[in-house]
């Protein structure tokens, strides 16, 4: 989450870490899996393809972020089932910048969190379609 949106602050790694959680069916021995998925999350793609996983120098980048302390708390709270989800339900999103990811279409818009758009696979009634 600190690689994919520290720039966004805490309610923004907040959200890409709901995102992660609500993949993961709200199961903390999910999150992990969810996270590391090849072709979901774009600050993973440097280990993509390597014959061998090393996870090392990805830690190493978001270690030495600013925001990684606030993120550790974050995953805390996520260990305690206390983690407010500000993305209402989402399961996906993309960045504001730029035009829309082919898949944005077969999802439901709902809300925008810094510079990223949130979208739920799930119809929820006080979502709204953008």
């Amino acid at each position: 989450m600190v690689l994919e949106a520290a720039s966004d602050g805490i309610e923004g790694m907040r959200a890409v870490l709901n995102v992660m959680y609500n993949r993961a069916d709200h199961r903390l021995e999910r999150v992990v899996r969810v996270a590391i998925k090849r072709g979901q999350f774009s600050s993973m793609h440097s280990i993509w393809g390597k014959r061998s996983l090393d996870y090392s120098p990805i830690l190493r980048r978001a270690q030495r972020d600013r925001m990684y302390a606030p993120a550790v708390k974050l995953v805390l709270l996520m260990e305690r089932g206390m983690l407010y989800d500000n993305t209402q339900g989402s399961t996906y999103y993309c960045t504001v910048e730029g035009e829309n990811p082919y898949w944005v279409n077969h999802f439901y818009y709902t809300t925008t969190i810094g510079s990223h758009r949130f979208f739920s696979d799930r119809r929820q009634p006080s979502f709204t379609n953008q």
